[in-house]
């Protein structure tokens, strides 16, 4: 099992509350089969005071950038999207509303005749 990569799928539910993504963990033999999935994840209770340390060796999963990119792709068809992406969509949506209402001064102003 040592070949054998950690693979991330997410899905959308909608069929649950809340509409929840469920997150699908298994490794794969080199040759595309299933070799084994993970079945729960398990929580650990910390100290209230505690501060959790983050560093190389206390991952809960780790997967490598092929996984990272797939896992991405399945969280944006599942309608997630980074938050940095959502506010650039929000800006350029303005910029063209704010375009629009210039061309259509622009044409009645001058009386030109719209495209």
């Amino acid at each position: 099992m040592s070949n054998d990569r950690l693979q991330i799928h997410a899905t959308r539910d909608f069929w649950y509350p809340g509409k929840e993504i469920s997150l699908h963990a298994a490794t794969f033999r080199p040759d595309g089969k299933l070799s084994a999935r993970v079945s729960s994840i398990q929580l650990e209770r910390i100290d209230e005071d505690s501060l959790i340390p983050v560093c190389e060796n206390d991952a809960a999963l780790r997967i490598d950038e092929t996984a990272a990119q797939r896992l991405m792709d399945d969280l944006w068809n599942c309608g997630i999207r980074p938050t940095n992406v959502r506010h650039q969509s929000d800006a350029l949506a303005a910029t063209q509303a704010h375009l629009t209402d210039m061309r259509r001064i622009v044409f009645h102003t001058n009386q030109i005749p719209q495209p």
